[in-house]
């Protein structure tokens, strides 16, 4: 709904609440992160990994974070961290992503095919990701569309997911926006730290 601040201070309550909870942390670094609160977020993600290092999550969104800051090689060592099994399309969803973000767009193309062409494109959540981190518009509507025609429960999340910030003022991210019955982002409650 946009309203970050109120989000922040209910997930740091339930933190204060159960302070050995890796669910409580994760989900206050995941408000931090819609908020575009960059640093408070890697922080919060370091903080659920120590207290769950088998959560696949926390890696991923760690290393997503990584990148959107800036900091390249923390997240490719936090995707290696994280047992990248190379027959696995979440995984490579997740490395393509990364090198999108990391500006390392022909590794992350070649990802994006080597999905394809080995049978393990990811779903169409996975695909819309990658080509959101690409910056092409173009791919990453078709996905969106698709996941709306799927009725992708994830949608609800789309004003907040900082690969579509970009997206805020296309009249196509408006619409699809209404259409699935949320409102519109508030630019004025998104921080720009995630953006370059």
């Amino acid at each position: 709904m946009g309203r970050h601040q109120e989000a922040i201070a209910e997930a740091s309550a339930a933190v204060d609440l159960a302070p050995l909870s890796s669910i409580a942390s994760y989900n206050l670094a995941l408000v931090y992160d819609a908020a575009g609160l960059a640093d408070e977020a890697i922080e919060q993600y370091r903080k659920t990994v120590e207290l769950n290092p088998s959560s696949l999550d926390a890696h991923a969104l760690l290393a997503l974070s990584y990148a959107r800051k800036g900091m390249y090689e923390e997240a490719l060592e936090c995707v290696e961290n994280r047992a990248l099994n190379k027959n696995d399309a979440s995984s490579r969803s997740l490395l393509a992503r990364v090198y999108a973000l990391s500006g390392k767009r022909e590794e992350a193309r070649a990802c994006l095919e080597e999905l394809k062409r080995d049978g393990q494109s990811p779903a169409t959540r996975g695909l819309v990701f990658i080509y959101a981190a690409l910056g092409d518009s173009e791919e990453t509507f078709a996905c969106l569309e698709k996941s709306y025609e799927e009725r992708d429960v994830y949608l609800i999340f789309l004003p907040i997911v900082p690969e579509f910030r970009h997206l805020h003022g296309d009249p196509r991210f408006v619409d699809l926006v209404r259409r699935i019955g949320l409102p519109q982002p508030r630019e004025s409650e998104i921080k720009r730290a995630w953006l370059p």
